[in-house]
């Protein structure tokens, strides 16, 4: 545990304490260093409340007249222990099973099955789903209208895990010359943290996941990552609008909740079965494709060097 982060208040109390205090403090005590080693979640004493940001682990009440003390943990650290927790249980999982898994951030979609569910007191939550769609011979595949926000963000989930479990390479970054060229058209929008990925999840075309760009493996990705002579054309551009798109709607969630539930059912189908997906497909559900269209084509023709394909 970090000692150095227990407050001014519950030093004092520990070199003096009153008996009553002193077992509270050991209780305390005791409780994060049970999360540490058991959760591995980092946790940290004060008076409460916890601090802005950080998550109520456990709050231990002092009758004595002195104020609760409460067990605290960074918010995000929490989630990102959460996560990797869920991931662990998937890894496992693919490894004994050779199995799709992959983590949700609610309940598992329809066809998937919870192996764990990871939670903290802010509501942060995990889940390690594992594929059972093979043992539903007799599941109907339904279309995405009508799903909850929660359900749709699921489904969203397992888009994106389909994708990224069929990568073909490591995921590159934007090369510098072509951020350079590009950071007059995208003022504010971090293109340094843009990842460009090959999946032979995609039989053709490219979709974003806001700052995430995957690409059917047929040389794109090549393209704009040449080590020698990167490109830009319009697919890029396309791409790039939609990931800036996402950050000026308020980050992915709103973006997925704006058009998700609109993607064809014959896309949905393919998703479920497992099998490549079009992405011009999915891109025929978005309502933003005529602005990223035109906004893609603009740029494109004031950029010195830009090809069209």
């Amino acid at each position: 545990m970090d000692y150095w982060r227990i407050t001014t208040w519950v030093l004092t109390f520990l070199m003096s304490p009153s008996p009553l205090l002193a077992d509270t403090l050991q209780d305390a005590l005791a409780y994060c260093q049970s999360q540490q080693a058991e959760a591995a979640t980092p946790c940290h004493l004060q008076p409460c409340p916890c601090n802005p940001g950080n998550v109520t682990l456990k709050r231990f009440e002092e009758t004595g007249g002195n104020p609760p003390l409460c067990a605290c943990a960074s918010g995000l650290a929490s989630r990102q222990t959460l996560r990797q927790q869920a991931v662990e249980v998937c890894n496992d999982y693919r490894r004994s099973q050779h199995q799709p898994c992959f983590i949700s951030r609610s309940d598992c979609p329809r066809g998937f099955e919870a192996l764990a569910d990871f939670s903290d007191a802010a509501g942060n939550r995990f889940t390690a789903c594992r594929d059972s769609r093979n043992e539903q011979q007799h599941f109907q595949v339904a279309n995405l209208r009508g799903l909850s926000r929660d359900e749709l963000l699921a489904q969203y989930d397992l888009l994106v895990s389909h994708l990224e479990s069929h990568l073909v390479g490591p995921p590159k970054p934007l090369p510098e010359s072509l951020r350079v060229a590009l950071i007059g058209y995208f003022p504010g929008f971090a293109l340094d943290r843009l990842s460009l990925m090959s999946t032979q999840a995609l039989s053709q075309g490219c979709f974003s996941d806001c700052n995430r760009i995957f690409c059917a493996d047929n040389g794109q990705i090549a393209l704009w990552t040449d080590p020698d002579h990167p490109r830009i054309n319009r697919n890029l551009l396309h791409q790039i609008v939609h990931g800036n798109r996402c950050e000026q709607e308020g980050g992915r969630e709103r973006f997925v909740i704006n058009w998700f539930e609109h993607l064809p059912d014959d896309v949905y189908q393919h998703l479920l079965a497992n099998e490549p997906i079009d992405a011009d497909r999915i891109h025929f559900a978005m309502y933003m494709e005529s602005h990223a269209n035109n906004r893609a084509e603009n740029i494109c023709r004031h950029l010195p060097g830009c090809l069209k394909e």
